[in-house]
């Protein structure tokens, strides 16, 4: 009887000491799956920084656009003169210096320029209120048969995350690939 009580007791010893704290291949399992989930958090901070960025840069290009969609509107005369059918390229053309003068179509294109380049708001020569690269283009004003002039006003600029090339070809072969080239356009119809 004391040989059976004598192996339980050391059969109960050798469990308990197995049973205490880790081995070292829990711990560095454990280790692998948190480092994995923190990489992966790391990713999605990044991706969120690039999509919030590019969210900020399509929402200044669609202010640029409805600016200049506005003007349009509330100068039909200019428009059926062909005041606003004057190409591409706003934004890189040299802004003038004592600002802009002259009176409607003319006006509003200089004024538009300067937005665009960042004039309005800058920074060691930098521009902190457009997108990156932004270009503006006017398409020439297309009249229907109904007597309607339209004219569509576009904003072209580099997003920093590839992805479907717009239709739309203000700033066509500006921005490198054309998977980084962004486009927001207005069709403004005047009657």
């Amino acid at each position: 009887m004391s040989l059976s009580l004598r192996s339980r007791s050391l059969s109960r010893s050798a469990m308990g000491a197995s049973q205490r704290g880790f081995t070292l291949i829990e711990v560095l399992i454990s280790f692998l799956i948190v480092t994995l989930g923190l990489l992966g958090l790391a990713a999605l901070q990044t991706q969120t920084v690039n999509e919030q960025f590019e969210s900020l840069q399509h929402a200044q290009a669609t202010l640029l656009v409805d600016n200049m969609a506005n003007r349009i509107r509330a100068n039909a005369a200019g428009v059926t003169a062909g005041g606003y059918s004057s190409g591409s390229d706003y934004g890189l053309q040299d802004v003038p210096g004592g600002g802009c003068s002259g009176s409607g179509a003319a006006l509003d294109l200089c004024e538009w320029n300067a937005l665009i380049a960042g004039a309005a708001a800058s920074s060691g020569g930098a521009s902190l209120s457009a997108p990156i690269g932004a270009r503006g283009c006017l398409s020439p004003g297309t009249s229907s048969g109904s007597g309607e002039t339209v004219v569509r006003v576009a904003i072209a600029w580099q997003g920093i995350v590839t992805s479907a090339p717009p239709s739309v070809s203000c700033g066509l072969g500006a921005f490198g690939s054309e998977g980084l080239r962004r486009v927001v356009f207005r069709d403004v119809v005047i009657r």
